[in-house]
């Protein structure tokens, strides 16, 4: 009896884990996907001024309202995308809060993805330098260069 109970507890555990791991995991992909959008929408709002600029710049009328006409679609497309990239409040479930692990390129925590930098260049040649040339040395030794 006291098996079946550790058991369940155990697997409840991993299931519990693997739900977790699945939400960090789509909340990272809506993240992206979100950002994706923003710049497909800056892009689309970066046409509508050209066209505006166009549409007030061309002598004929017809040209001004085709290039009127085309601004003011490009606007109606980006204001869609920003709707769709940023949802109101309350509309999007909350993920699990989950503690961060390192994973050796990035730690992803509720407020901020930070960046593990590997070490420096030059941290790690001072950590593993030599030891410093002693003058006193009755023999001369031949020194080769050392290959990083």
């Amino acid at each position: 009896m006291l098996a079946k109970w550790l058991i369940r507890g155990i697997l409840g555990e991993r299931s519990q884990e693997h739900k977790n791991a699945k939400m960090e995991r789509k909340s990272a992909k809506l993240a992206h996907k979100i950002s994706r959008l923003d710049v497909k929408a800056a892009k689309i709002d970066y046409m509508a001024t050209k066209c505006q600029y166009k549409s007030q710049h061309k002598k004929l009328s017809w040209r001004q309202k085709k290039w009127q006409k085309k601004a003011d679609n490009l606007l109606k497309q980006a204001s869609k995308l920003q709707e769709i990239s940023r949802p109101q409040e309350g509309t999007q479930p909350e993920a699990p809060q989950v503690e961060p692990e390192a994973t050796g390129r990035w730690v992803k925590d509720q407020e901020h993805d930070i960046t593990i930098l590997p070490p420096r260049y030059e941290d790690v040649c001072l950590q593993h330098q030599p030891p410093p040339y002693e003058e006193n040395v009755t023999e001369k030794t031949k020194l080769y260069p050392v290959l990083m």
